[in-house]
C-alpha cells in the first residue's frame, strides 16, 4: 500500500489540505493509500528547531510521495526560515514543475488556450548564492557568486522533454545562453542533447526574453513546457500562471531524482500559492490548486486505479467549475467546501439505474456546504462516458448545487425498462403564412406610427 508524507501548515493552507485530503479518502478515491501526518505549522516548527521538517523530508525519502501545505515563512533573521530549502536539499530535489491550464468560465490573456508547464531548477541559481559588497573610494559595490550544476541542468531538460511527451506538446524557451554562453549556456546544452535523445518530441528553443514576448504576442494552441533556470523559473511560472486568468487551476511539483537514470524518486505536491491569513477561518479560499496537487500525487503511483482517480480528480474539479461551483476568486458565491467534493468512485454494481443507485445511496455522504446528509436530493444526469459518469446533485436542506463524477467499476447498469413515449404532436403555428401576406399587403402603403396602427381599431387587416 502506498503511504503519503502529509505535511501540515498553517492558516489557510491548513484548511484547503483538509480539503484536499478528503478526496483521498478510499470511499471516494478507491485507493488504499496510508497517509502520515507531519505538522510543519510555525509553532512545531519553533518547538522542534526545524527537527520536524528533517523528519518529513526523510519520510518522503523513503515512502516516495509528500503532500504539503502552504507554510509561513518568519521574516525575524535567525528563525526557523522557510522549510522548503531544507526539503529541497534533503530529498535531492532538483527540479519543480508548475503547469497552467484553462479554467472554465475565466477568460485567458493573450490566446493562451492550450496547458504550459514551466520545468525549473529547485536549487542554485541565484537562490543560495554568497553576496557581500565593498566599498570602492566613493562607490559602493554589490557581489554575488552562483552556480548550476550540470545534473541539475540534465534533469531539468529530461524531464521537460518527458512533460512534452505526456503532454504532446513542444518543447519551447530557455535560458539567455547568447549573454552567458558559459553559466546559463550549460543548461541549453543539456536541452539540446535531450532533444536528440527525444526526436519525437517537438523542440524550439528561444532564448528567456524572446519566450516571455511570444507567450503575450502569440499565445499558445498547442501544449507548450518552458525548461528554465532557477529565478527565471520562478518570474515565469508566476506569469503563466496568471495568463490563464488565475492560479487556481494549477498545483506545483517538487521532483527528486538519484542516480543517472532522472527517474523521480522522490514527488512532493502542494499548491502554489501562500496562506492567505486574510481568508482564515471564512470557508471562501479556494481549494482548486490544493485538490489538484492530490491527482498528480496519485499520477506518480504505479497503479491503474491510482491513476484512474487522478484522471478523475482532475476532470471532476474543471466540470464541477463548468456547471457553476465557484469560489470568489473565479467569480462565483461559493465556498471552499462545494469545491472540495468533486469526486467519488462507486463499487461495482450491477443491472440498476445509475440515478436509483446513487439516490439509494446519498444518505452515506454528506452535502459540502451545510454538512447535513443528502437524503432526498436532486439528481441529474449531465454526461455519461464509458463507466463514467458526470452527476448534478442538489442538496435538499441548503439547496446548494454541486457536480460529482462518479466511476463505475464493474458492469455497465442496465438502462431501466421504459415504454417508449409517444412523439409529440407539433404545435399549430401562431400565424400562418398566408395571414402573414395579408398583413403585408395591409400595412404596405400604411405610413403612420406604430401607437397609430393600434388606435386605428376600423382599419382591417
Amino acid at each position: 500500500m502506498p503511504t503519503i508524507a502529509v505535511l501540515e501548515g498553517d492558516q489557510t493552507g491548513q484548511e484547503l489540505l483538509d480539503e484536499a485530503l478528503r478526496v483521498l479518502d478510499p470511499s471516494v478515491s478507491g485507493v488504499e493509500v496510508e497517509l502520515r501526518r507531519f505538522d510543519l505549522s510555525l509553532s512545531n516548527r519553533r518547538a522542534t528547531s526545524n527537527r520536524v521538517v528533517h523528519e518529513a523530508a526523510d519520510a518522503m525519502r523513503e515512502y516516495g510521495l509528500g503532500l504539503k501545505a502552504a507554510t509561513v515563512t518568519p521574516e525575524v533573521p535567525g528563525d526557523v526560515g522557510s522549510p522548503n530549502a531544507v526539503l529541497r536539499a534533503r530529498v535531492g530535489g532538483k527540479v519543480i514543475v508548475r503547469t497552467g491550464r484553462r479554467i472554465p468560465g475565466v477568460p485567458p490573456i493573450a490566446g493562451v488556450n492550450a496547458p504550459i508547464s514551466v520545468v525549473r531548477m529547485a536549487v542554485d541559481d541565484a537562490y543560495g548564492a554568497k553576496e557581500w559588497r565593498e566599498v570602492d573610494g566613493d562607490d559602493e559595490l554589490a557581489f554575488r557568486t552562483e552556480k548550476v550544476t550540470r545534473s541539475t541542468c540534465r534533469a531539468v531538460a529530461e524531464f521537460a522533454f518527458e512533460q512534452a511527451r505526456r503532454m504532446h506538446g513542444k518543447v519551447f524557451g530557455g535560458p539567455k545562453y547568447t549573454v552567458s554562453p558559459i553559466y546559463e549556456g550549460m543548461l541549453k546544452e543539456e536541452m539540446d542533447a535531450a532533444a536528440r535523445r527525444h526526436p519525437g518530441v517537438e523542440y524550439e528553443p528561444q532564448l528567456i526574453d524572446a519566450t516571455y514576448a511570444l507567450l503575450l504576442s502569440r499565445g499558445s494552441e498547442q501544449p507548450l513546457v518552458i525548461p528554465t533556470l532557477n529565478r527565471d523559473g520562478d518570474c515565469m511560472s508566476d506569469l503563466v500562471l496568471q495568463l490563464f486568468g488565475s492560479i487556481a487551476g494549477a498545483e506545483s511539483i517538487l521532483i527528486g531524482f538519484e542516480g543517472e537514470d532522472m527517474r523521480p524518486r522522490v514527488v512532493m505536491a502542494e499548491a502554489p500559492h501562500g496562506t492567505a491569513p486574510a481568508l482564515q477561518g471564512k470557508n471562501i479560499a479556494n481549494p482548486m490548486a490544493m485538490i489538484l496537487a492530490v491527482a498528480s500525487l496519485l499520477s506518480f503511483i504505479d497503479d491503474d486505479s491510482a491513476r484512474t482517480a487522478s484522471r478523475a480528480i482532475y476532470e471532476s474539479v474543471f466540470e464541477a467549475v463548468r456547471e457553476g461551483t465557484r469560489t470568489a476568486d473565479l467569480g462565483g458565491l461559493g465556498v471552499h467546501g462545494g469545491v472540495g467534493y468533486p469526486l467519488a468512485i462507486l463499487p461495482c454494481i450491477t443491472a440498476m439505474d445509475i440515478l436509483t443507485f446513487i439516490r439509494e445511496r446519498a444518505g452515506d455522504y454528506d452535502c459540502p456546504v451545510c454538512r447535513d446528509p443528502l437524503v432526498e436530493c436532486d439528481l441529474k444526469l449531465l454526461r455519461q462516458d464509458g463507466s463514467t459518469y458526470t452527476v448534478q446533485v442538489g442538496c435538499a436542506h441548503c439547496h446548494v448545487t454541486f457536480v460529482v463524477v462518479l466511476q463505475l467499476r464493474g458492469e455497465l447498469p442496465a438502462a431501466p425498462d421504459v415504454e417508449p413515449a409517444e412523439p409529440p404532436t407539433p404545435p399549430e403555428p401562431a400565424i400562418s403564412a398566408d395571414e402573414l401576406l395579408d398583413v403585408h399587403e395591409a400595412l404596405r402603403d400604411f405610413e403612420g406610427s406604430f401607437a397609430d396602427l393600434l388606435r386605428d381599431r376600423s382599419r382591417s387587416v
